[in-house]
């Protein structure tokens, strides 16, 4: 499915390019947003808590009639979570905070569907994303003790994983979204919302490995389109 994904994506963007019909237009934009990843997982320990971390994408825009649309994403995307714990034991705490970065590079294929709403056109986008990590996973631990209710220990630490100690280098899933779009003048402002499903445990590789993790949650976004060239009459 990687690999099939790696050459629909350029085909449709060589289309967007080069295609041009009545009722067609190519635009072109930018959008920015923040991710908010909940990492599903079948196991209730570690706690994976919602953590926000920034994205960005530029935005290739083909208007197939004035309903239906295919937008194609290719950006950058950080999905962050957060790992906390506190032992106690008399006159004596132990704070645990671990927070993990994932630095992704992203695609989304969109099909989307913009019917009228009054000044507005509503927005609903679905389809499938891959995700190609940019850099090793990282994380950036602190541990403080306390005795007596003063604080005894503390220690701060930032680490990189590779290999069987990191995560898988690739995962495919799905995104639906919905917003609005406003058109003013020659741009078209745009403001969604959107919900990630990622199919691929990103610890499966690891050996003897009892839990499965993915990355998933929601974003959101705005961001703007310009036309390219004139419309065709």
């Amino acid at each position: 499915m990687l690999k099939l994904l790696l050459r629909i994506i350029p085909f449709m963007l060589l289309v967007l390019t080069f295609t041009t019909s009545s009722r067609a237009q190519l635009s072109a934009g930018l959008r920015g947003g923040v991710h908010f990843a909940h990492m599903g997982t079948q196991n209730t320990v570690p706690d994976y808590k919602t953590t926000t971390a920034p994205g960005f994408a530029v935005l290739f825009h083909y208007a197939v009639n004035p309903l239906f649309s295919i937008q194609v994403e290719p950006g950058y995307a950080q999905w962050s979570t957060r790992i906390s714990e506190t032992q106690t034991a008399p006159n004596y705490i132990r704070d645990y905070t671990s927070r993990i970065f994932l630095n992704y590079i992203e695609i989304p294929a969109l099909l989307q569907y913009k019917p009228h709403l009054r000044k507005l056109r509503a927005l609903f986008s679905f389809g499938p994303e891959a995700r190609f990590l940019a850099k090793p996973m990282h994380a950036k631990t602190k541990v403080i003790q306390y005795y007596n209710g003063q604080i005894t220990d503390q220690l701060e630490t930032e680490e990189r994983y590779t290999g069987d100690l990191g995560v898988r280098k690739w995962d495919i899933g799905l995104v639906a979204g919905a917003g609005v779009a406003y058109p003013a003048g020659s741009f078209t402002i745009l403001a969604e919302g959107r919900y990630h499903y990622g199919f691929t445990d990103i610890y499966g590789h690891r050996s003897g490995n009892s839990s499965s993790i993915y990355v998933r949650g929601i974003s959101a976004h705005a961001g703007f389109l310009v036309p390219i060239g004139k419309k065709q009459n």
